[in-house]
């Protein structure tokens, strides 16, 4: 008579502890009816580790670090190829994405603008009061529109949240003065004034054009006063009288004729 077919056997499955696309170590727990064989440890690609068993209740094997969303499959192979049902799970995400790079905010905008993590949450922040959250794109690339202007010097935290909640480090920018200053006022200018002067933005340099070329400068008080010397002009000579803030904004100028 034909020997029986060897029947095969189902074991019990082992019990993995999950891991993260931070760790680099898998434990687990080995099935009570399991003596002697091997932990397989593998993923749909390769197979990531495999831990020989010789009548011990737990393992720990090394692996590469894994992608997160990564599936990876355990399961226990006796001596005579029996095996349990994988036990299979995906590998957590716990790497927070890098700090968004942010660029130039003015006090001119409402719109943030840069690059982060694909898909991921961006905060803008005003110290510890939020302005505005919004995704960035597929390619990581975001806008995001703040209520109102921020006045220069004012420091901004941004940061990056991905959808598995982690959070990168804050980037900080502080809001650039790109607004002009105003049209200066300028005092009546006669065929006798040597000194002109007038209002402008506190502390800007006025500066006075004639036929094109600069005639005097100075730099205004910080309560926005300005004197400037320039020699006696013709009557009916235009003058030109503009303001540079410390950030290298000018303003309109001022126009000018000189009386009798």
């Amino acid at each position: 008579m034909p020997k029986k077919a060897l029947e095969m056997k189902t074991l019990t499955k082992p019990a993995v502890t999950a891991i993260s696309d931070r760790d680099t170590k898998m434990n687990g727990k080995i099935p009570t009816d399991f003596k002697t064989g091997t932990v397989s440890i593998y993923t749909d690609k390769k197979q990531l580790a495999t831990v020989k068993i010789n009548g011990e209740k737990s393992f720990t094997a090394t692996i590469e670090k894994q992608t997160a969303g990564t599936a990876i499959s355990t399961r226990v192979i006796d001596k005579s190829g029996n095996k349990s049902i994988p036990v299979s799970f995906k590998v957590a995400d716990k790497t927070a994405p890098l700090k968004p790079s942010v660029n130039t905010v003015g006090d001119n905008t409402v719109k943030v603008t840069g690059k982060a993590e694909a898909s991921a949450r961006i905060t803008v922040k005003n110290g510890s009061t939020v302005l505005v959250k919004a995704n960035s794109n597929n390619a990581g690339n975001f806008t995001v529109t703040m209520p109102k202007k921020q006045k220069a010097g004012k420091v901004l935290s941004v940061t990056a949240t991905d959808k598995a909640g982690n959070t990168s480090s804050v980037k900080t920018v502080t809001v650039a003065d790109k607004t002009a200053p105003s049209k200066p006022t300028v005092n009546t200018v006669t065929t006798k004034t040597t000194k002109v002067t007038g209002k402008a933005e506190a502390n800007s340099t006025v500066s006075i054009k004639a036929s094109g070329k600069v005639i005097g400068s100075a730099t205004a008080t910080n309560k926005g006063t300005f004197s400037v010397k320039i020699p006696k002009q013709k009557a009916g000579k235009n003058l030109y009288t503009y303001a540079k803030d410390k950030a290298k904004n000018v303003s309109e100028s001022r126009k000018v004729t000189v009386k009798k």
